[in-house]
């Protein structure tokens, strides 16, 4: 994750597992004026994601934490910079959390987090937090299957979620699913046919909304395609 504080670049990678642990260190690395410069260790279980975001004049990091092969309901964290470095500000609790998301909508900061796995299920709910003024709240719980990834975007001012589902525990020839903001939550919008779906990237080109998904495999093969699909003013086809 590439982000600026008072114009210093800083990229923050997130480091999944050693040979033999997840209980690792990922590292956040500064700009030195020529080369990124290790800046801070921080330690993670199963890193996934990192994700930076400002509220006012305070900045924040968010990890994804997967926790291990057969542990996977650990805390995702949220750390605060104080300053000098980023120290600890808030446990989530998640289950083998693979992204996280922050977005905006109406000047509220929201922050995402995709759950893929809790040890015996892939069939769980994902969480979206709101700021509260002070910490993040839950604001709504989102069922999902395996998911991997997020992504929020927005077209014609009305926000959506887009969610990547992996495995169901049975199949990887599962929907994916895009939700829509409709004033107070998101609901269900629109189901895709993916297979083991793994990554949304929102686009444009020349005014046209696009969608793209990843495919990773079916249940017999990994040689299958990934699709764009295109906003025809009512919703992607």
């Amino acid at each position: 994750e590439y982000f600026e504080m008072d114009g210093t670049p800083y990229l923050a990678l997130a480091n999944l597992r050693t040979d033999t642990n997840f209980q690792t260190t990922s590292e956040v690395f500064r700009w030195d004026g020529s080369k990124f410069a290790s800046f801070q260790h921080i330690q993670t279980f199963g890193g996934y994601d990192w994700e930076h975001f400002a509220i006012g004049d305070d900045h924040y990091l968010a990890i994804a934490n997967w926790g291990n092969i057969t542990f996977n309901q650990v805390d995702s964290v949220i750390f605060r910079w104080n300053g000098i470095a980023f120290s600890p500000f808030q446990r989530i609790e998640t289950q083998g959390a693979r992204d996280a998301l922050p977005f905006v909508i109406e000047g509220m900061q929201y922050l995402a987090f995709a759950n893929e796995h809790n040890g015996t299920s892939r069939r769980l709910n994902s969480e979206v937090l709101r700021w509260n003024g002070t910490m993040f709240v839950t604001a709504q719980l989102i069922p999902t299957l395996g998911p991997q990834a997020l992504d929020h975007f927005t077209i014609e001012k009305t926000h959506y979620l887009a969610v990547a589902n992996t495995y169901d525990g049975e199949t990887c020839n599962i929907n994916s699913e895009v939700f829509v903001w409709d004033g107070a939550s998101f609901v269900s919008f629109q189901l895709f046919e993916t297979h083991c779906a793994t990554d949304w990237e929102h686009f444009v080109i020349d005014n046209t909304h696009y969608l793209a998904v990843a495919n990773l495999q079916n249940d017999t093969t990994h040689h299958l395609d990934s699709t764009v699909y295109s906003w025809n003013g009512l919703c992607f086809l």
